[in-house]
């Protein structure tokens, strides 16, 4: 640096400073500077970019960590009702099953019932055949007197009272259509209500197809009423006129469904 030039001029101390020279080179510091300041305004403005764009990144990211939550106890509260439903579930199909098998135990002791009642009708009816025959052979026997045939008759008819009270009361019912099917779907009977009761139906028919089996489905249709009674009965009897050629039976009904039941009991007039 020789911008400042010392000297001694006689017995004084000179010392002369270029101006110029010191003016350049503070031009030369300052423009330094000014490109120092350049280059740091630059790098700050790159780092506000940057920082700008973080920013965003992570607001970007809040919003999936926010929306996945949502998601994730939007799905915890799914779990937790279907778990509830499914535990409704099973406590219903526990209950559905108790109530199957207290429905087979009763079918079974209901079926168990039908064939001793059965039993009970075949052995009673065999009695009123019986006393019939017995009627008709002393009727027919020469030189017997019959002095007192309001007797015998009055032993017949309290024979065949008892006979009708081991089954349930029956009530002519004509205006109701009765219809027999096989468990195959075929029909086997389509035609008037002969009587009825709470345990059975009657029925008289001109014609009647082959091969009755012993469970038939039975479908009442009275009138009056929007749906039509249904229900699972045996066959106990069958018997076919020989002069006519018509037909007479009589169904037992073995299972009634409940809303069956209570058309049933509007077709008696009242419940038991």
């Amino acid at each position: 640096m020789t911008s400042i030039h010392v000297g001694v001029e006689g017995d004084q101390l000179a010392i002369r400073v270029d101006m110029a020279e010191v003016a350049q080179e503070l031009g030369h510091q300052l423009e330094q500077c000014e490109q120092t300041a350049e280059r740091a305004r630059q790098r700050w403005e790159e780092s506000e970019w940057y920082l700008g764009e973080a920013r965003t990144i992570i607001a970007r990211l809040e919003a999936q960590v926010q929306a996945q939550a949502e998601a994730h106890a939007q799905l915890d509260a799914i779990h937790q009702e279907a778990t509830t439903r499914l535990q409704e579930a099973e406590l219903q199909r526990d209950d559905a099953m108790r109530h199957l098998d207290e429905s087979q135990r009763a079918h079974e002791e209901l079926l168990q019932r039908t064939i001793e009642l059965k039993d009970q009708l075949a052995a009673a009816q065999a009695e009123v055949e019986a006393t019939q025959q017995e009627l008709e052979e002393h009727n027919d026997r020469p030189g017997i007197e019959r002095d007192h045939p309001q007797t015998v008759g009055a032993e017949l008819q309290a024979l065949e009272t008892a006979c009708e009270r081991r089954r349930a009361s029956r009530v002519r019912r004509s205006h109701i259509t009765l219809e027999l099917q096989r468990p195959d779907g075929a029909v086997l009977f389509s035609g008037p209500l002969r009587d009825i009761s709470r345990t059975g139906v009657g029925f008289d028919g001109k014609q009647l197809a082959n091969g009755a089996p012993d469970l038939l489905w039975v479908t009442l249709h009275p009138e009056g009423l929007e749906r039509p009674i249904e229900a699972l009965a045996r066959l106990s009897w069958l018997r076919q006129d020989e002069s006519s050629g018509g037909y007479e039976g009589g169904c037992e009904l073995i299972d009634v469904s409940p809303g069956s039941r209570s058309a049933l009991e509007e077709v008696f007039g009242h419940s038991v």
